[in-house]
């Protein structure tokens, strides 16, 4: 009888091995698939959370190099700080987005503001930022453009769906706010440029104070994946003392991330934003070190060591004269003050027509080396603190004075009466007068039918200044007297001795932001599409018209002319030293640009107006019994509206000049008003030079 349970036939031997081959054939894919989707698919979150468990390493900060004065005392120095960080290594995904945003609420709590790169609006319905601006507008247009690119959009698009993209890329989910996801946003976008990653931690502030930091390490269950470090900082040792020519340090902008990058710097690194920290950054950059970080599978440190030291930056030292800065920007600020107080006190103000000075607010004052060109002093007010720079930038700049323009650079103003040296020089030196040449102040000038200007003193008193030479002419600035000079000289003539007086070009100073100015004349005039008239030869000589110079080249073609014709680059540099060992790396040299070859006579002539101009002329109320020579010229120069700007400028001792002054004080009436401020820098500087002279030096900080 058959087993009715077991009827099938077994598979042939040939068909078992094809079945054994198949399912050996099917095994191998699925173990080939799973490893692929291991090392491709998966690979980088594995060596992510390998490398958790392992080492990484970071890249640490070096200090920058220091800045000191021209006799080693410090205006710039560094301290240990705090720094914010967020770290890839415990920052988790799904609550990465609730962390970016309870730390921007604890940095604001503590008066901290971040900024970001992202080009949009911070609140809905979201669109990209403009500025009435222009300067301003083109770099939000820079920053636009970039922000596209880095998208990938093919073409522009607006605002709204840019932001809705971002919202969806960093999945800000519907649990925040329209303006808590453009914050968070903002943040992720910023730190997807610099790079973030497990080495490459993203700073988000540096210089946390005490508070804040407890806050972030006691409630540390809300900020998974913050970090604090230690880091140096700049500390600015004297306060607003100089912002304008040391500028500040800052992150690495979107729009400067390449060129940087190609320079060897992380996108992350701390760089010089305006004033020397930007113009010495090659010298003052330090290079960062690295530093691996041991940890074990639960993610505890277990080691840290320096793979690389970090080099610290190089020091530099300035040409400015710390002491006689403080003076300068002190007296700026009360001589302005002074000012405005007075023509308060006198009737004006809004509405009232009058243009005693009331509306004085901004100055300048410059002060150089006649003999090499170094800057002693570049005082600029307004002023603000480079320490509490980024805090504040958003009042600085929305403030109407522009408490953030370097006025001795970027300030260009018509000089007045300063101008009338100019003028003179280029009438004596081409032959068109003698020192003793006299023209009679007839009040009006009648050369010109359809334009008869007046001088001054004859629209002020109906008096005139009569029979008067060039040295009479400085001395009482006798509009007249230049009126016929200038005719006489002709534009062109005066436009090529103000080029090389170094007016209408910039020095070349190691400062960004500098304005060239503008030499009055019909080339200009005509690239402006506009008309040049005989009448402008006449204003142009007395230094109105469409002459507009910075402070700088006013004190510069002061000082080019009282050293006998030798015009320098203007300088703001002395040494580069080593941060350790204070050793000299590189000096720098004053720097000619061109030799005038005034003669002996011209130069006498224009030295005996200057003198006279202190003694017993316009300048004589401030400088009458000053115990030292001094030679000056006071200009007064009429705006569009409000009060005349006041500008002075100055050199001593007379005989033997070693310094020159300018002083510009926007709104400030008469020129006669600033010249306290040179008075009170000769005070310093001829005190500090008398102590000195006795053997006593000050204080050499760099040296210590």
């Amino acid at each position: 009888m058959r087993d009715s349970g077991n009827n099938q036939k077994a598979l042939p031997f040939g068909k078992r091995r094809i079945a054994l081959l198949v399912l050996v054939v099917v095994l191998s894919v699925v173990y080939l698939f799973r490893l692929a989707n291991l090392q491709i698919a998966e690979g980088a979150s594995y060596a992510e959370r390998a490398q958790k468990r392992i080492s990484r390493s970071v890249s640490v900060s070096a200090p920058r190099g220091e800045i000191f004065d021209r006799y080693g005392r410090a205006f710039v120095k560094n301290r240990m700080g705090f720094s914010v960080q967020l770290d890839k290594v415990n920052l988790q995904t799904e609550t990465q987005n609730q962390v970016i945003l309870n730390l921007l609420e604890v940095l604001d709590a503590g008066g901290y503001v971040y900024e970001d790169n992202l080009p949009i609006t911070a609140e809905a319905p979201f669109a990209y930022l403009v500025s009435e601006d222009e300067s301003e507008q083109e770099r939000l247009q820079k920053q636009k453009e970039r922000f596209l690119k880095a998208r990938d959009y093919e073409q522009e698009v607006d605002a709204e769906t840019a932001m809705a993209d971002l919202i969806k890329r960093y999945k800000i989910g519907d649990e925040f706010t329209s303006a808590e996801q453009r914050r968070i946003a903002g943040m992720r976008y910023d730190m997807e440029q610099a790079g973030f990653s497990l080495t490459s931690p993203y700073t988000v502030m540096t210089d946390v104070d005490i508070s804040t930091v407890t806050i972030l390490r006691e409630q540390y269950e809300n900020f998974q994946g913050v970090t604090i470090d230690t880091q140096p900082v700049r500390e600015y040792v004297a306060g607003s003392l100089g912002a304008h020519f040391l500028g500040t340090v800052g992150k690495i902008g979107a729009d400067e991330v390449e060129e940087y990058k190609a320079k060897g710097y992380l996108a992350s690194d701390t760089v010089g934003k305006g004033g020397i920290e930007q113009t010495m950054e090659e010298y003052l950059r330090g290079y960062p070190g690295t530093k691996v970080i041991e940890q074990n599978s639960k993610g505890k440190v277990t080691d840290t060591h320096f793979s690389e030291e970090p080099q610290p930056g190089n020091s530099v030292m300035l040409t400015i004269d710390k002491n006689l800065q403080q003076v300068a920007e002190q007296s700026l600020e009360e001589t302005i003050n002074r000012i405005a107080e007075q023509g308060k006190r006198q009737g004006g103000g809004p509405g009232t027509g009058s243009k005693n000075g009331w509306d004085a607010e901004a100055g300048s004052c410059v002060v150089l080396k006649v003999d090499t060109g170094e800057v002693l002093v570049d005082a600029s007010y307004p002023t603000y603190n480079p320490a509490t720079y980024n805090a504040d930038f958003n009042e600085l700049n929305s403030d109407p004075r522009r408490p953030l323009l370097n006025r001795t650079i970027s300030g260009a103003y018509e000089p007045g009466s300063t101008f009338k040296m100019a003028t003179a020089l280029a009438v004596l030196e081409e032959g068109v007068a003698t020192p003793s040449t006299k023209v009679l102040d007839l009040g009006i000038y009648r050369y010109y039918p359809d334009y008869q200007p007046a001088c001054w003193l004859y629209t002020d008193t109906g008096r005139t200044h009569g029979n008067v030479d060039v040295v009479g002419a400085l001395k009482g600035s006798c509009n007249y007297y230049f009126y016929e000079m200038g005719r006489q000289l002709g534009i062109t003539k005066l436009g090529e001795w103000c080029q090389r007086l170094g007016m209408g070009q910039k020095t070349g100073i190691e400062l960004p932001g500098e304005r060239a100015g503008t030499i009055a004349g019909p080339i200009e005039r005509d690239e402006r599409g506009e008309t040049w008239w005989d009448g402008d030869t006449l204003q142009a000589a007395i230094g109105q018209s469409d002459n507009l110079l910075t402070p700088l080249q006013l004190a510069n073609y002061v000082a080019t002319i009282v050293n006998g014709g030798t015009r320098y680059q203007p300088t703001l540099l002395r040494s580069v030293r080593s941060y350790v060992g204070n050793e000299e790396i590189k000096a720098f040299e004053p720097t000619v640009v061109e030799e005038l070859g005034i003669s002996e006579t011209s130069y006498n002539a224009i030295m005996a107006g200057m003198g006279a101009v202190t003694e017993d002329g316009t300048a004589s109320s401030v400088f009458g019994n000053y115990p030292i020579k001094v030679g000056g010229k006071t200009g007064t120069a009429s705006v569009p509206s409000g009060s005349a700007t006041g500008v002075f400028v100055a050199f001593a001792p007379f005989d033997n000049p070693e310094i020159a002054v300018a002083i510009v004080i926007e709104h400030g009436a008469h020129g006669n008003y600033a010249a306290t401020v040179a008075r009170d820098i000769f005070d310093q500087y001829f005190g500090d030079k008398a102590v000195a002279e006795l053997g006593i030096q000050p204080e050499n900080e760099l040296a210590q």
